[in-house]
């Protein structure tokens, strides 16, 4: 993907809080990529918990919105230098300090181009939907760590507490498809 062009992206139509519900693709050069943020169940100490998780594929045939809203296309048209994962490693203790429970989450995808940076991320780890946002600091605009560990932080009584450690992956050498 470094050193093509990202042309538009594809989606539902983008909310007031630039937001879509489920997936979004990316016209780049001469294939379509797809991001999808779907919830799947996981271990949540005694019980399961549904958390939202991206996946990212090569489209064979057209978009088609989640929602099954119509496609709004919109125009970018830049070349991708980089292709940056945001990943969120958070660990829930309980009020004794004990760490009970630890998830792995790609909380975001930033596509560097030569103009912008493009972002893909979460909106809420429990929630499909996904925030589009076009920056120059990336990391100022993202859900911040204490975010993250407030959604993770009980409110039972503040039984539960929540660290973040924060990570980005550079996929500086990601080359065709």
């Amino acid at each position: 993907m470094i050193g093509k062009e990202i042309s538009m992206f594809l989606s539902e139509p983008i909310d007031a809080w630039n937001r879509v519900y489920g997936n979004i693709a990316f016209k780049i050069d001469d294939f379509l990529l797809e991001i999808r943020n779907e919830t799947t169940c996981i271990e949540y100490f005694s019980g399961k918990e549904d958390v939202a998780k991206f996946s990212v594929s090569v489209l064979s045939s057209g978009f088609k919105p989640i929602s099954g809203e119509f496609v709004e296309k919109n125009e970018i048209k830049s070349r991708i230098e980089d292709v940056i994962v945001i990943r969120d490693e958070v660990f829930v203790s309980v009020s004794s300090g004990k760490t009970s429970f630890g998830i792995a989450i790609d909380d975001g995808i930033v596509i560097k181009t030569e103009n912008i940076f493009l972002i893909v991320c979460q909106d809420w780890h429990l929630m499909e939907m996904i925030r589009i946002l076009f920056s120059n600091d990336y990391r100022r605009d993202m859900r911040s760590v204490s975010e993250v560990e407030a959604d993770f932080s009980g409110s039972e009584a503040n039984r539960y507490s929540a660290v973040c450690k924060r990570s980005e992956i550079l996929l500086k050498h990601v080359q065709g498809a």
